[in-house]
């Protein structure tokens, strides 16, 4: 068998993360590409959006990516980096 590649395995994750639900998944790769960081970021938003919305009802994912990414990206203002979409709407 075959190693995973750092790559592969970063998604792999995020497809953990979300209870293999695609869709979710899908979404949160689009905003993370293959960055650490990102990866990183998204995963410590999605388990507190994950916490605030399990009070014994099935979890929204999508919702709960949507909102990690969004808070997930005003993070990546702490470390100086800026999302090239986020780059975009500045210019709007």
């Amino acid at each position: 068998m075959t190693q995973l590649t750092q790559e592969q395995a970063g998604r792999l994750a995020v497809l953990r993360l979300v209870k293999n639900d695609s869709a979710a998944a899908r979404s949160a790769i689009d905003f993370i590409g293959d960055d650490p960081l990102k990866l990183e970021l998204f995963s410590d938003r999605y388990k507190e959006e994950e916490n605030n919305q399990n009070n014994g009802y099935p979890v929204d994912r999508i919702s709960a990516v949507t909102r990690a990414i969004d808070r997930a990206k005003h993070d990546l203002h702490l470390f100086g980096v800026c999302d090239d979409r986020d780059k975009e709407e500045v210019k709007k």
